[in-house]
């Protein structure tokens, strides 16, 4: 299915669909999950990375596993990553370089600096 146009309304995107005229089709659709080819996504600069590329990541505190990445969560002031603990457990993870050391997308593992005081 193709855009035929979109737009920012507050947090959300509204798009209009193409051949998806009235609103009960619409409502059909609400929640479906949109997928792009990766081919497709907007280059990125320098330091920045897609969350789907550091979803499921290992990460690590010196060396040492500590859990994986859960997902991305996106706050007013900062962004932070939501990291299972091997015990079960979740801390969530300012990206902020008091925490985050070293972000590797291709080997699938996130660095950290400190998790004190989560």
């Amino acid at each position: 299915m193709s855009i035929d146009h979109a737009r920012r309304a507050d947090d959300a995107i509204l798009m209009k669909l193409y051949s998806v005229d009235d609103r009960d089709r619409a409502d059909e659709l609400r929640g479906a999950m949109i997928c792009v080819p990766r081919d497709e996504f907007p280059p990125l600069a320098d330091g920045e990375f897609y969350a789907c590329d550091v979803e499921g990541a290992e990460v690590r505190v010196q060396n040492a596993r500590i859990g994986t990445v859960e997902r991305l969560e996106e706050y007013p002031t900062t962004n932070a990553l939501v990291v299972k603990k091997e015990d079960g457990t979740s801390i969530e993870v300012p990206l902020t370089e008091a925490y985050v050391e070293k972000i590797d997308t291709e080997a699938r593992v996130v660095t950290l600096s400190s998790i004190e005081d989560l």
